[in-house]
């Protein structure tokens, strides 16, 4: 979900308490709304900058209204079959068929306890640190939640290793053709395929010996990347995971972007102080409240460990 970033805010936030301490500006009247608007709008930043992986680029967004309850139903439409008429006949409708799959909403992201040392730092100071670290916090969150649930599917798989010997099994190039494959039987053309680092680069370093992808190779080779394997656009993401060789897990995984995993979302990225009674201090806690789940498992694939 791409909110808005508001520079002039933050510009005009950081003019008027940038220059003093944590402790300073808790003390300082609306400096205690001032001081989360701050971390929760850098926050925001990082995650529409950061240099890394986005999962939900590649999941169907949908926002949860306020007071739509703890549980949130997407709506998929399944493929329907066709009709065949001619002049002399007519058309029966037919009633949509609709999946509703659902996702418990959470709470994903981190606090902070404001200890005596950290709030003798500068609000600029603090801001940009903390923003930094709650954003990846954040990030991290969403992007597990939506592979994990991605893992989660059932059909079309290409199994590989032995079943129960404990070895972690390196996914060949024959491996990924014959999964994507198996999606396109089922009238569905994957376009990205996400692995953690170890089993994508043991994938490079292993199984290139058609002359046909030599120039992919080279690509490998000059730039520590291929930006598309068949068609897919490639991500390769360490919080995916790399497998532990236990059986049934999944290496490598395929699907349609906005079809195949959805993320829903309440609201933006909140930042709150919180009395910490018991520590004797405040706590600053940024979350966002949201949930992933598995939309069309028929559109995806995965390369699984034997079981």
């Amino acid at each position: 979900m791409q909110e808005v970033y508001s520079e002039m805010r933050v510009k005009e936030l950081l003019e008027k308490y940038g220059k003093m301490s944590i402790k300073e500006a808790m003390t300082t009247g609306s400096a205690n709304v001032a001081i989360p608007a701050l971390v929760s709008a850098k926050v925001l930043f990082y995650l529409n900058t950061f240099e890394g992986i986005r999962a939900e680029d590649v999941a169907l967004i949908q926002e949860a209204p306020e007071g739509s309850g703890k549980v949130y139903s997407f709506q998929v439409i399944t493929s329907p079959t066709y009709q065949t008429w001619t002049e002399a006949t007519e058309i029966t409708p037919v009633d949509v068929t609709l999946a509703k799959p659902q996702v418990t909403l959470a709470q994903y992201g981190q606090g902070t306890f404001l200890s005596d040392l950290l709030q003798s730092s500068s609000v600029f100071s603090f801001v940009e640190a903390l923003g930094f670290a709650h954003g990846q916090a954040v990030r991290k969150a969403i992007n597990d939640k939506l592979w994990s649930a991605l893992k989660g599917a059932t059909d079309n798989v290409t199994a590989g290793g032995t079943k129960a010997d404990g070895k972690v099994y390196s996914p060949t190039f024959a491996d990924i053709r014959a999964t994507k494959v198996l999606v396109q039987k089922d009238v569905f053309n994957p376009d990205y395929l996400v692995s953690g680092a170890v089993a994508y680069d043991s994938m490079l370093g292993a199984n290139w010996t058609n002359v046909q992808l030599s120039g992919a190779l080279v690509q490998w080779v000059t730039s520590g990347s291929v930006q598309r394997l068949l068609g897919m656009d490639i991500i390769v993401d360490p919080l995916y995971g790399d497998g532990t060789g236990a059986d049934g897990e999944a290496y490598m995984s395929m699907g349609v972007k906005g079809v195949s995993i959805g993320w829903a979302q309440r609201a933006s990225v909140i930042t709150e102080i919180q009395r910490n009674a018991k520590a004797i201090g405040e706590d600053i806690v940024t979350h966002v409240t949201g949930g992933a789940a598995l939309l069309i498992d028929k559109s995806t694939g995965h390369i699984k460990h034997a079981a």
